[in-house]
């Protein structure tokens, strides 16, 4: 395995933070015998590890400014970005886990009193994606991720 790693931070005004990362990702199996789905032994050599995309990203935008002498108002959106991968060594469609993207998202207020609140949003667009895929019993399993969320955030600082 190898790849490239990068991460960039810019800030380009008080408050304001734009932060991006990206991975690539070369695996292969080299030399490996083992059970393939249907239960006979195979020889993976050059298949991809599993679970390894080869390309993840996302990007982050984080705001933080004072609104009153003790009181700031902060909010971020994320999104995040996975292409294709393999839930098993061998390349069979209904193993595999397609690409998706997600964004989430936060407004909140802190107080330099130590409290703090704030609404969020997890998968905002409601994307629906899986992210494992399993067999038993010659049935395929696709597990999905959670729907949009959304949420209240109470805090204090002690």
């Amino acid at each position: 395995a190898y790849g490239l790693e990068a991460e960039l931070t810019v800030r380009p005004a008080r408050g304001l933070a734009l932060t991006g990362n990206a991975l690539w990702l070369h695996t292969r199996v080299k030399s490996y015998n083992g059970t393939n789905a249907a239960g006979q032994t195979q020889n993976f050599d050059g298949s991809q590890f599993i679970y390894s995309p080869k390309f993840q990203g996302s990007i982050t935008l984080t705001y933080d400014t004072p609104i009153t002498d003790s009181l700031n108002l902060n909010g971020a959106i994320a999104a995040r970005y996975q292409s294709e991968s393999n839930s098993i060594f061998e390349d069979l469609p209904l193993y595999k886990i397609d690409p998706y993207a997600t964004v989430n998202a936060s407004l909140g207020v802190k107080s330099e009193a130590g409290w703090s609140a704030s609404i969020w949003a997890k998968n905002l667009f409601d994307k629906y994606y899986w992210s494992a895929v399993t067999s038993n019993s010659n049935v395929v399993v696709r597990f999905p991720n959670a729907p949009r969320t959304l949420g209240v955030t109470l805090g204090y600082d002690f």
